[in-house]
């Protein structure tokens, strides 16, 4: 710690803290490695929860947001074409298939959910 050049009334000097640098606060958090497949499980999580199977951390119970869902879902299908030609044979396929699992599961999700609506009327 390095002294502030401020002293407590007993005339202490009083030691503060410094800012840490970005490094240090990535370090404490232990981020990830910046990666194409990585970026693709953050938004496949995002999708998810919106779906209702992951619940978000400071949600007791899972919420379904067709709207954020559809969003997710359409940024890592614009993510892909922008990306054409350019993937590696592992983020083709992970793509494919994380666009396939969150298609079907947001037809099922909200396919279900409006019958249950249609239903109850």
């Amino acid at each position: 710690m390095k002294s502030s050049g401020l002293t407590d009334k007993f005339g202490n000097p009083i030691e503060s803290e410094q800012p840490k640098k970005s490094e240090e606060v990535a370090e404490d958090l232990k981020l990830p490695e910046a990666s194409l497949i990585n970026h693709i499980v953050s938004l496949l999580t995002a999708a998810r929860t919106y779906l209702g199977i992951k619940s978000h951390p400071e949600q007791p119970e899972p919420q379904k947001h067709k709207g954020l869902a559809k969003y997710h879902i359409d940024t890592l299908e614009v993510l892909k074409e922008k990306c054409a030609g350019n993937l590696n044979p592992e983020e083709e396929q992970f793509f494919e298939q994380s666009i396939y699992e969150l298609k079907s599961l947001f037809i099922r999700t909200f396919s279900q959910s409006e019958k249950n609506n249609d239903e109850k009327k």
